[in-house]
């Protein structure tokens, strides 16, 4: 039992920590949480590196400010906490986005966050944004709009929402950004997207 309250506290510390170095930033970077964790447990396993980041990412957007995005703002979610799922946010409280099935859609932000057959228990959808304020693109927005309704083949790897919406903000649909790090180093070019906010809901 007296372990289990160790690594209680051991996890509430490393939270405080956590977020008194957030707090203590005067800019808050596209990922402020990996560095972090990095400097207090070092040493970590991979699995405990991508667990840790998640729990403490979700305190973080939880009392960080968050945004509405603008059309044209890239947008994404977590599945299952493993891997993200990305879109475009065209106004009107609609996503377009490349579904499992292959289907270029726009849809509501519940069912974009709401994938997996419910299984998904994402709570934040990010937004980019540049100095605390969300950022988007009319001509990315318009672009994702043409697409609505075409459809690709759909790959977890090799075809997937990332290279789609990296489409979106470049035009070039057969690009190789298919890994979310990939899709924010191009938001960065396109955009200019420095920072990742939760989405005010």
């Amino acid at each position: 039992m007296g372990g289990l309250f160790n690594n209680m506290g051991l996890i509430f510390g490393l939270q405080s920590k956590v977020v008194k170095k957030v707090f203590d930033s005067a800019e808050i970077s596209s990922n402020p949480i990996d560095g972090i964790l990095n400097d207090i447990i070092p040493n970590r396993k991979p699995v405990d590196i991508i667990l840790s980041t998640k729990k403490i990412k979700n305190i973080v957007r939880s009392i960080q400010e968050k945004v509405r995005p603008i059309p044209g703002s890239l947008v994404y979610c977590d599945l299952m906490d493993v891997v993200e799922h990305s879109g475009i946010y065209i106004g009107d409280n609609r996503i377009v986005h490349l579904s499992g099935s292959g289907l270029i859609e726009a849809v509501s932000p519940e069912t974009f966050i709401g994938r997996l057959n419910g299984l998904n228990k994402s709570q934040f959808i990010e937004v980019s944004c540049v100095d605390g304020c969300a950022v988007g693109s009319e001509e990315v927005a318009n672009r994702a709009i043409r697409m609505i309704g075409n459809t690709r083949k759909y790959n977890l790897i090799m075809d997937n929402c990332h290279q789609f919406t990296s489409g979106c903000l470049s035009g070039n649909f057969e690009n190789a950004d298919n890994f979310l790090w990939m899709l924010k180093d191009e938001a960065r070019k396109v955009l200019g997207a420095t920072q990742w906010r939760a989405w005010e809901r």
